[in-house]
């Protein structure tokens, strides 16, 4: 099946390898964190563009009964001045910053 430019460009980007955490970390832009570990810490970029992303991913399935925090660090996260708890087993979610209203949009 024959696929337009705006198509080919999508197919071809690549995300990035996983980042595996076991310990709180600062998230850096255009990553993929795969958290192992409860009761850590993965805090967004400080200071964020729109058009930024991370990824953040529970690597072990453990999440509902071991949560671990996306920190906001400033910015909001789905226009909510709170930190994320991260709580869903094997759940994955892309973070995009928008804009200083909407913050990051899961």
């Amino acid at each position: 099946i024959p696929v337009s430019p705006t198509q080919q460009t999508a197919l071809n980007l690549k995300f990035p390898a996983p980042i595996l955490t076991g310990v709180s970390v600062t998230a850096v832009s255009k990553q993929y964190y795969s958290a192992t570990a409860a009761s850590i810490t993965i805090t967004l970029p400080a200071s964020p563009s729109a058009g930024d992303y991370v990824a953040i991913k529970d690597a072990t399935g453990n999440a509902a009964a071991a949560t671990f925090t996306v920190a906001r660090n400033g910015s909001k996260i789905a226009s909510s001045a709170t930190d994320l708890i991260f709580d869903k087993n094997f759940a994955e979610i892309v973070m995009i910053y928008v804009n200083g209203t909407i913050g990051w949009s899961v």
